[in-house]
Order: C-alpha cells, then structure tokens, then sequence
C-alpha cells in the first residue's frame, strides 16, 4: 500500500484506496499505520497528536454549522467518520452530526468529548469506538467498557 500510495502521488494520479477514502484521509490512515505499527513512544505521542488535531478539525466544521442544541451526535471512530449520508439515513430525524473522526481510540474521544459532544447539547448520543483500541492492542475488552462508561 506505502509503495502504491507515494507511486501515485508522484505520478499526480490516486491509488484504489485513494480513490475509496480521498486522498487525504489515505495519507491519514497509511501514516498512522506506520507510526503505530512501529511501536515506539515518539510514534504513539504523533499519533495522539494527529488525532486531537482531526478532532480540533472537526470541531471548526462543526462550529461552521451552527447547530441548534437538541440534535442527534454522532460520536466515535471511522465507522461513523466514513458514514457520508448519515444524515439522510437517519431522516425523517432532524439535527443529526457527524462528530466523529477516523482512527480514534477511546482516549481520544474521552479528550474532546466536551468540545465535540457535550457543549453541543445533543439529546441523543449514539457512540461507537473501542474497536481500534483493540485492533492496535493498546487495549483489552475491561478498559474498553471503562472507557464508554467515562464517557456516560
């Protein structure tokens, strides 16, 4: 994937993965992968500071939109990161975001929970993450639940 990845970005062309994810959530998810997969303190601190700053992005989009408290938040990993019609499919339900952001661990998410989850006021929160924590081993299935029960 690196090789294919920087094969076409040189080449002005996308890979099958840019073309799936866009390019800059693939150079995300690739560069994230080699600073975890290496496994060293260094790497892990870019990592957490590459996903606060995703958040803080997030958090900018949000602001943008200018909610009205009472909405639905949508909170958590890539797997609502990359739900792109999540507000159509949840209609006929109104006030639903996407606070969500790719590669986030629990520790993450518990980080700017304030910021992207309860100073927005939501009435409904539908939370997923934990899956990375355990896909990265940085986590078992107790300090998951732990995590989602800090977060309630």
């Amino acid at each position: 994937f690196f090789a294919t990845y920087s094969t076409a970005l040189k080449g002005g062309r996308n890979s099958f993965l840019m073309i799936l994810l866009g390019r800059r959530y693939t150079g995300f998810l690739l560069s994230f992968i080699q600073d975890f997969v290496s496994g060293n303190e260094k790497a892990r601190q870019s990592i957490n500071k590459r996903m606060i700053g995703e958040a803080k992005e997030k958090s900018r989009m949000l602001d943008k939109l200018n909610m009205d408290p009472g909405g639905v938040c949508f909170t958590g990993s890539s797997t609502f990161t990359f739900w792109i019609n999540l507000e159509r499919d949840m209609k006929p339900v109104s006030g639903v975001y996407n606070a969500a952001f790719g590669g986030a661990c629990t520790q993450h998410v518990l980080a700017v929970a304030e910021d992207l989850v309860i100073n927005r006021k939501p009435s409904v929160i539908v939370y997923y993450c934990g899956t990375n924590d355990l896909a990265y081993r940085e986590s078992n299935a107790e300090k998951v639940a732990n995590g989602f029960v800090k977060f309630v």
